[in-house]
């Protein structure tokens, strides 16, 4: 029970809608694990936290890239935190590179930081199975150092959001760093120091360390030649180019929602002056729909539709009940045809919806399954489960002498692997987004991967006749 004259009474004040959304609540439950009193203290929590970082007036609003300043965006564009891999449980792991916030004040660090994680958080898989978190600060990773009160506020954002912490990681390179990490980890309760791990070493190492706990080297996208090279920022400029429009759009529904509603309280008002008694809250000729085209019905219910005028219906149901009682035609003309069969009518918040739907889907977000095509994307799971599997295939491969075999059986594979849910994506530099090449294209990569195999093995005709060779 949330006590009385708390947070959450003032955000259900200003926006009930919101605070009793049913998603935004389940979140806290999958974070405490279905504890509902957690939950409800959790939340009491994240509206304290949410009010210091952005003040009252953005309590009951879901934060967007357009209530960050320059300087926040910066730092959310920049790539400080990410949480582009995932782990072998198909966990999401959350990157923090602390370097890059040198030289930014405390409450700019904290806003951009709640901004990347709440984002994280939108994802239902994220909020089941929980996110793991990945502090890297080997090498010239770790320069910029706050005073006790500057991290005590950093310390306050993540544990008050609605995220389940699934594990800690802690990469250092230092003898310093690591000791006074392992000694904080003592202090810790047993549930929180079981999910702790701390790696030593450069970033090979670590990166190895990593990988015994199903942490994959795309978790830390530095390149291999050595720890004060910057990080690649490819895929997170994509991620980050994609919450632009996600926010764009989350923007211009919140404007019309609240357009709608200044209007509906005035047109109540006017109502009620006129007809006391009117019952009818929204009916197909109202002008401000046909303006805007209706797109804000699909998100406040059916209600609206379903409460229809019966003045407005009767003109209709006497022109139906008109051509009902019309003779039939002769026999030549056309039988049954003079009257049209009833369409449904569709809305044209319906019409809006599909168009919104439509434009989210041509977003492609690469998945850990997926086939990325280049040599930057040689690391990624789903790339390296098809040099895997080419590897197991590759006898069977070798082993069919002509050539429309060989194609027949690459195609098979394809067919195989897109039946199990694998995508294959390539990156179009005209538009800089991920598009899902055809079957011709898949084959051709899987034909050459299948090539540089057997060079690089020596798995091939020769090599499967001495092994089929009588001793």
């Amino acid at each position: 029970k949330i006590k009385s004259k708390s947070i959450y009474e003032v955000a259900e004040s200003m926006n009930p809608e919101y605070v009793q959304d049913r998603k935004f609540r389940l979140m806290f439950l999958r974070c405490k694990r279905y504890d509902p009193k957690g939950a409800a203290e959790h939340l009491l929590g994240f509206f304290d936290t949410k009010q210091w970082l952005f003040g009252q007036e953005k309590l009951c609003k879901d934060i967007t890239l357009d209530d960050l300043s320059e300087e926040e965006r910066r730092l959310v564009r920049t790539g400080a935190s990410q949480g582009l891999a995932r782990d072998a449980g198909g966990r999401m792991v959350c990157t923090y590179f602390r370097s890059m916030v040198k030289n930014m004040d405390t409450m700019t660090e904290c806003r951009a930081k709640y901004y990347t994680l709440m984002a994280l958080a939108e994802s239902e898989e994220s909020q089941i199975k929980g996110i793991i978190a990945l502090l890297y600060v080997v090498g010239d990773y770790y320069k910029d150092k706050k005073g006790g009160d500057g991290l005590a506020e950093l310390g306050r954002v993540a544990p008050s959001l609605p995220i389940h912490w699934a594990g800690f990681h802690f990469c250092c390179n230092t003898m310093l760093q690591y000791v006074l990490i392992r000694a904080l980890v003592l202090t810790m309760p047993e549930h929180l120091a079981a999910k702790f791990r701390c790696h030593k070493g450069t970033h090979i190492e670590c990166v190895y360390s990593m990988r015994s706990f199903g942490i994959p080297p795309s978790a830390l996208p530095i390149p291999d030649t050595g720890a004060n090279k910057p990080p690649l920022m490819y895929q997170h400029t994509i991620w980050y180019q994609n919450r632009e429009k996600i926010d764009r759009e989350k923007d211009r529904m919140l404007g019309m929602k609240q357009q709608h509603g200044m209007w509906r309280q005035q047109e109540q008002t006017a109502i009620a002056n006129i007809i006391p008694n009117d019952d009818d809250e929204f009916s197909f000729g109202d002008p401000l729909a046909e303006e805007l085209g209706d797109p804000f019905m699909d998100d406040l219910g059916d209600s609206f539709m379903e409460e229809k005028n019966d003045n407005q219906m009767q003109p209709l149901q006497e022109t139906q009940a008109r051509l009902q009682a019309v003779p039939q035609a002769a026999p030549q003309a056309a039988p049954q045809a003079a009257l049209l069969p009833v369409v449904p009518l569709v809305s044209q918040s319906q019409i809006h919806g599909n168009a919104l739907l439509n434009m989210a889907n041509t977003i492609i977000t690469p998945r850990r399954t997926d086939v990325l095509f280049g040599p930057k994307y040689m690391y990624h799971p789903g790339t390296l489960h098809l040099q895997e599997l080419i590897s197991q295939q590759l006898p069977v491969f070798e082993s069919i002498l002509h050539r429309t075999d060989k194609t027949k059986f690459v195609g098979m594979l394809v067919q195989h692997l897109k039946a199990s849910g694998t995508r294959f994506l390539a990156m179009d530099k005209g538009t800089n987004q991920w598009i899902e090449v055809d079957d011709n294209v898949a084959r051709n990569k899987i034909a050459k991967t299948f090539r540089n195999k057997r060079r690089t093995t020596g798995v091939g005709p020769s090599f499967l006749n001495q092994m089929d060779a009588p001793n």
